[in-house]
This record gives C-alpha cells, sequence and structure tokens, in this order.
C-alpha cells in the first residue's frame, strides 16, 4: 500500500509568548513568537475503523528537543496532547512556539495519546495491545504510530510529519473448499484466536527497538466474517506487536463446535507490516472442519507459507470455545473422554466464599463421567482482576458445591498431562488431544442434535425435545386437538415448537436413550439452586399479553423459551407469554397433577394443572440425562 494522506493541519497558534511548554522548563532557551505548525500523513493503510484518518476525538502526543539533547535530556516540549477537532486541526493543550533564539528543534510525535508519556531520562514508551480487539475502541486502540523528523529550523512553513505504523496488522481469510460455501461459513460464524503471542513492550523512540515483558496472550480479532469479491470469508484482523517467533504462531479456529489448530511458520513479525493468513476451510458430510491449511503474504513480499492441517491439539485454548452450539465441551484422547468443559453458573450466598457468576470450570473425566469434585474454575466471566484460577468441588447429592477463590488472571490454556490429568501448568510432554462440543445426539428417523448445559450437577437439554418420532423409531401423530390420542402440536407461525400430549408422554418413549423426562425431585432441586427466581433459566424473548418485553438475565444457559401451551378449551395459547413444561416420575410412565409453568410477569417457577376437563394439555418436553 502507498502513502495515505490525510490532509490534516496540526495548527499551533497563540497571542503571546510563554515560558514553559509541557511539565516543566525545558532549557534556560526561552521561546520566541513565531507558532509551530505541522502537516501530518499517515503512511500506508491505518487500522483505525474509520480506515485513514483521524476521528474527532482522536488524541496524539508530540516531543520537541533542541538538539543535541535527545529524549532522554531536557525537553522542550513534553509529552503535549494534540486532539483531532474540527477544520481538519489537530488543536493542542497548550500554546507551542519556537525557540527565541531561533534554534532547531527535533519534533517526536505519537499516536494515541498516554497520560503517562515518557519516564524522566528515558526515550522508551511503554505499548501494547488489548487482548479482545472484537470492539471499535480495543482495536483501533490497539493501535501505535510515530512521527520524527530532526533539524527542523523556526520557520512559517508547516513542519511535515509522517506517521508510521510501529506494530503490525495481521488480516485472516477463509477458504472455502470442496464440500464447503462461503454463505454456510459466514452464517455459523467460526470463532478464531491468535495464540501465544506477546502483547507488552517498550518501545525506544531513538532506536525503535522493542523490550518485551513475560507474558503471552491470546488475542481475539476485530471485525466480522463476510464474503468478498473472490468468494473467501474475510473481515477478520488483529494488531499484534513486532516479535521474534521461536516456534512459529498459531491461530486457533472453532467451527460447528469443534477446535482445530493451525500452526503458522513465521520466523519474526516485522513493523509496520500487514499479513494476511489464508485458512482452506473444508466441511465433511457431518458439516465439520476437516482441514486447515495456512498460508502468509506479508507487505513487499511475495512470500507463502502451507501447514498441515492438525486437529489434534498440545493444548485447548479457553478463549476459542465459544459455546453456542452446547455450554458443554469434551476434551478427546483416542476416542476416550478425558476432561470436560462446562460454561455454568455458580451461585451461593451462603458459603464461607460466596458467589453469583458465571464460569467457565474444567473437570477430569474417567470411565465417561466427570468428576464433580475437582472442577478448576478457569474464568469467571464478566468478572476482573485477579480471582480466577479457582477450584469447585460438588456434593451431588443436594446440588451444592464448595468454592475456593483463586488469585490468578484468566486461564487462557490449559493442557493433559501423560496420565490423562487435566492442567493449568504445561507439563514435559502434554497428551494430544482434541476437542468437541459435547452434544446430544438423537438418532431416530434422522439425526437431531441438542446442546446440552450443566445446572449444578444436573445436565440439561439447552431446547426443547422436537421428535417427530418415538424413540424405537415409531412415528408420533401430529395432532390438532386435544383427547384423541397421544400426539405432538405445532404452531403454524413457528414449525419448530413441538408441544407433547400427556398421553405421548405416558408412553415412555419420549426421551432420548440414556435420558429422562424430569421428575418433581428433578425440578426442585433446580428451583432451590437458582433460589426459585425463574428469570436465571429463561431464555430467548419474553413478552407481556400488551406485547411489552420482558427482562431476561438467562445465568444459568437454560434458556428455557415461551412456547406455551396447547389447552383443550383455546387451543394453543400463551405463545411467547409463559412456558409450560413437563414433569413425570423417571419410568416417564407416570404423571402426577402438575406441570411447571413460568410467566412472563413472574420471576417464580410455579406449576399449574395439566389436565383441564380430565384433558391433558400439550406442553414442551426438556429432558435431563440420567
Amino acid at each position: 500500500m502507498g502513502t495515505l494522506p490525510v490532509g490534516i493541519a496540526i495548527v499551533l497558534c497563540a497571542a503571546s509568548c510563554v515560558n514553559q511548554v509541557g511539565n516543566e522548563p525545558a532549557s534556560s532557551t526561552s521561546t520566541g513568537n513565531i507558532p509551530i505548525t505541522f502537516t501530518s500523513t499517515i503512511k500506508k493503510a491505518v487500522t483505525k475503523v474509520a480506515d485513514g484518518a483521524f476521528e474527532s476525538g482522536d488524541r496524539a502526543g508530540l516531543f520537541a528537543v533542541i538538539p543535541p539533547d535527545k529524549l532522554g535530556d531536557a525537553r522542550y516540549i513534553d509529552n503535549l496532547c494534540l486532539s483531532y477537532g474540527s477544520g481538519n486541526t489537530l488543536h493542542p493543550d497548550k500554546e507551542v512556539f519556537y525557540p527565541e533564539d531561533n534554534g532547531t528543534l527535533d519534533f517526536y510525535a505519537y499516536y494515541p495519546y498516554k497520560t503517562a508519556g515518557l519516564e524522566k531520562g528515558g526515550s522508551s514508551m511503554d505499548v501494547s495491545v488489548f487482548a479482545d480487539q472484537s470492539g471499535d475502541a480495543d482495536y483501533e486502540g490497539s493501535d501505535f504510530l510515530l512521527a520524527s523528523t530532526t533539524g527542523v529550523e523556526s520557520s512559517a512553513e508547516p513542519v511535515p510529519l509522517t506517521f508510521e505504523h510501529r506494530l503490525a496488522k495481521i488480516n485472516f481469510s477463509l477458504l472455502p473448499q470442496e464440500g464447503a460455501e462461503a454463505e454456510g461459513i459466514v452464517a455459523s460464524n467460526p470463532v478464531l484466536i491468535l495464540t501465544g503471542l506477546k502483547a507488552e513492550a517498550s518501545l525506544d523512540f531513538h532506536t525503535d527497538a522493542f523490550t518485551y515483558g513475560e507474558n503471552e496472550t491470546d488475542i481475539i480479532p476485530h471485525g466480522t466474517w463476510a464474503e468478498d469479491s473472490q468468494g473467501y470469508v474475510s473481515g477478520k484482523s488483529c494488531i499484534v506487536i513486532p516479535q521474534e517467533l521461536e516456534d512459529g504462531m498459531e491461530v486457533m479456529l472453532e467451527w460447528n463446535g469443534r477446535q482445530y489448530a493451525c500452526p503458522v511458520e513465521l520466523a519474526k513479525i516485522e513493523s509496520d507490516t500487514e499479513i494476511t493468513i489464508h485458512i482452506k476451510a473444508i466441511e465433511s458430510e457431518e458439516e465439520a472442519l476437516a482441514g486447515i491449511v495456512g498460508s502468509i503474504k506479508v507487505w513487499g513480499a511475495s512470500e507463502t507459507l502451507d501447514t498441515e492441517s492438525q486437529n489434534s491439539l498440545e493444548s485447548v485454548c479457553v478463549t476459542a470455545l465459544s459455546f453456542e452450539t452446547s455450554n458443554i465441551y469434551h476434551i478427546y484422547h483416542l476416542g476416550k473422554t478425558v476432561a470436560e468443559v462446562c460454561k455454568e453458573y455458580l451461585y451461593d450466598e451462603t458459603g464461607s466464599n460466596p458467589i453469583d457468576a458465571r464460569a467457565i470450570v474444567l473437570y477430569p473425566v474417567s470411565g465417561e463421567q466427570a468428576d464433580l469434585s475437582r472442577g478448576a474454575v478457569l474464568q469467571l466471566l464478566d468478572t476482573p482482576g485477579a480471582v480466577h484460577g479457582g477450584t469447585v468441588s460438588w456434593n451431588t447429592a443436594d446440588n451444592t458445591f464448595t468454592y475456593t477463590p483463586g488469585t490468578s488472571l484468566p486461564v487462557e490454556h490449559f493442557y493433559i498431562d501423560a496420565d490423562g490429568t487435566p492442567t493449568l501448568t504445561k507439563p514435559e510432554t502434554p497428551m494430544k488431544v482434541s476437542v468437541s462440543s459435547y452434544l446430544l445426539r438423537d438418532n431416530r428417523s434422522e439425526l437431531h442434535t441438542y446442546p446440552v448445559v450443566k445446572v449444578g450437577t444436573q445436565y440439561w437439554m439447552r431446547e426443547n425435545l422436537s421428535a417427530t418420532c418415538y424413540n424405537d423409531g415409531e412415528e408420533i401423530p401430529l395432532q390438532t386437538a386435544l383427547g384423541q390420542g397421544a400426539g405432538y402440536y405445532q404452531l403454524q407461525s413457528d414449525e419448530s415448537i413441538h408441544l407433547y400430549n400427556g398421553e405421548a408422554i405416558l408412553t415412555g418413549k419420549l426421551a432420548p436413550h440414556g435420558w429422562r423426562v424430569p421428575d418433581e425431585n428433578d425440578w426442585a432441586l433446580l428451583k432451590t439452586y437458582v433460589h426459585n427466581d425463574a428469570s436465571k433459566i429463561k431464555g430467548g424473548e419474553w413478552y407481556s399479553m400488551d406485547n411489552e418485553p420482558s427482562p431476561v438475565t438467562g445465568e444459568t444457559g437454560l434458556d428455557i423459551t415461551p412456547d406455551g401451551m396447547f389447552s383443550p378449551t383455546q387451543g394453543y395459547v400463551n405463545y411467547t407469554h409463559c412456558a409450560v413444561l413437563w414433569t413425570a416420575e423417571k419410568s416417564g410412565q407416570v404423571l402426577g397433577e402438575h406441570s411447571i409453568y413460568l410467566n412472563y410477569d413472574s420471576d417464580e417457577i410455579a406449576i399449574q394443572v395439566n389436565k383441564v376437563n380430565d384433558t391433558y394439555i400439550a406442553a414442551s418436553l426438556r429432558c435431563i440425562k440420567e
């Protein structure tokens, strides 16, 4: 890319002289009466959302020294803030003039402005990029531009400043291969994470050298996937600090509930470069990613690097787990589950360490059964600070837990050691694993998958049952009236909603194998866990009878939607206003007198009768794991 002129005149003017510029006297040289003016250009494409120009409210910083002084010596201008406003002008916070003895100046300008500026006696500034650059402000705020010009004599002519990127920009594109289409990839919204890069450094304004911090982080890119003119899926990018890469870098991609690693063989990320990583996206018949091949194109170079796809991982990237297809992931080794990761709700107001937070928790698995007494809290969501890395131990008898707070930053990676045990520190020989969403696979007349969510010690379907066949393959009749035998009912405006009458429940053949219709004790444990707060188990959009939206908090992720009910006297009623769900004995062949009832205007998990005039209603069915 060539130079993009911004057309910005930085005009620094005043009506009187000053004896000091910045925070301290710079030297014995006094200021004159010739105002300093600037013109500015930004070299190459920028990362700002405005795409090539400063925006109103943007702030840059300015330093100036009288040679032979350096920035570590006395400063004539010390971190003067320039704010972009109207008239294509950067307005200074203070008045600025050339020295009255017509001495020359060396100028250094940078963007974005930092209050701390440069330390006394130093010429280096701390530079960092945001780990989560998905928001516009944090993406733009990760950029860093630097301009310098030396030996400038007193003149009425503007001083030209050319801002160059001191960091690097990485773009990502998914290239649909055979069996994949751009439209389908965009709709599935793959999660992409760039892992293992240093996000903090110090930049010396004189030598242009970086000094790096110890920590590495995962970076979430900015942008939205969209099909471009080449038929690729592009639109994601991030800003990174230039650095040497001893082991290359790695892109983690989660698509349709599976996680994949794409190692990229790149030895060094240079300043002021733009890198494009192409990932070949291949879908199998099950619409799962089958392979990834990466290539790199760097500014000013025509280098292409390829990599083999790697579906087995030595580390699991927590940031790349979207939990969209399910609230639970299983970690596999040689086809056996060795660990389970849950996005769940930890709620305890009475324990020695009260907690009310959504969390990502890691559990070891043995014999296909998660050990809920040994949970490691990887992240407390929406909770800042060094409070992560704690433990949670569940009591399965009464659905309670003991929580021990952590003292670390969010855990971004975990490993499985050679013994198959999850660990937060990298072992000498990590076990190679694969990662996939845990889904209920209900194969009746055709395969239907349901997301799963853990609430306390219970595992629930995250969606209502929508089967049209019993679990033995027999077809369930579609009914339009009650009292005519077992069947299911649909809302004409939304045929994805299925309600089942009591006769269908009593067959004992509705629940998928390994799952069952919840009984009254199951609902009681859930109700106790959330303190009878229905809002925590609701999901979707709820409305009043006047079609006004009703608030939903949905912390548990159970996401019970207002699908209404089918009444013997009124037909389909209360769609968007209430939810009615079946409860039965564990066999599914005995029904009590009541069903679970949630209403738009109540935060109570209530009950209602399941018969009207001796005829069963039709209601939703949410199954629980046996």
